[in-house]
C-alpha cells in the first residue's frame, strides 16, 4: 500500500502535487471547522446561556445548605429509649392504631420494632408520615405482606429517631 502511495506520487507533476497537498490541506481545513471548532462554538454559545441559572442554582443551594444547618441546630436532641416507646404509644393511640400494634419494643441502640398483624395499607402510610412529621422518627426498615382481605398488610418496621445511626 505504502508502495502504491509512493508510486503514485512520484508520478505526479509538479503542478498536480501541488494542487494535491492543496486540496488535501483545504478538506482538513474543513474538517477542522466542522467537527472540532464548530460544535466547539455551540458548546461555548449554550454554555454561556445556561451559566447565569447555575449560578443562580448554586446560590440557592448554598442558602438551602445554610437553611437546613439552622434546622437541624433547632431539632432537640433524640430522647431515651423509654421516651420512644412512649411517643409511639402515643402516636398509635391518637391514629386510633394502639389495639392493632401486637410488638413494640426498643432495643439498645434506640430503634422501635413494630409487628402488626393486620393493619390498612392506607393507614399505616398515614401513621408512618405522621411519626416521621410529628414525632421525627425515620424509617429503617420494613417487612409488608399483602394478606388476604383487600387493602390489608402484616406490617414488620423498625423505626428510629432521626440523626440516629
Amino acid at each position: 500500500m505504502k508502495s502504491k502511495l509512493l508510486a503514485f506520487w512520484q508520478a505526479r507533476n509538479e503542478r498536480e502535487k501541488k494542487i494535491l497537498v492543496f486540496c488535501g490541506l483545504f478538506l482538513l481545513a474543513v474538517f477542522l471547522y466542522a467537527y472540532v471548532w464548530q460544535p466547539g462554538e455551540q458548546a461555548r454559545t449554550r454554555l454561556r446561556e445556561l451559566l447565569p441559572q447555575l449560578r443562580l442554582n448554586d446560590a440557592r443551594m448554598h442558602e438551602q445548605a445554610r437553611e437546613i444547618r439552622l434546622l437541624r441546630k433547632s431539632v432537640p436532641a433524640p430522647g431515651q429509649p423509654a421516651d420512644l416507646k412512649k411517643n409511639i404509644d402515643a402516636s398509635a393511640t391518637r391514629h386510633k392504631l394502639r389495639d392493632r400494634i401486637n410488638v413494640l419494643t426498643v432495643d439498645a441502640a434506640g430503634r422501635a420494632h413494630i409487628s402488626i398483624d393486620a393493619i390498612a395499607f392506607d393507614d399505616w402510610i398515614r401513621w408512618l408520615d405522621a411519626l416521621q412529621r410529628e414525632d421525627r422518627l425515620r424509617l429503617e426498615s420494613s417487612h409488608i405482606v399483602m394478606l388476604s382481605d383487600p387493602g390489608m398488610v402484616k406490617v414488620e418496621a423498625t423505626v428510629a429517631v432521626t440523626g440516629n445511626s
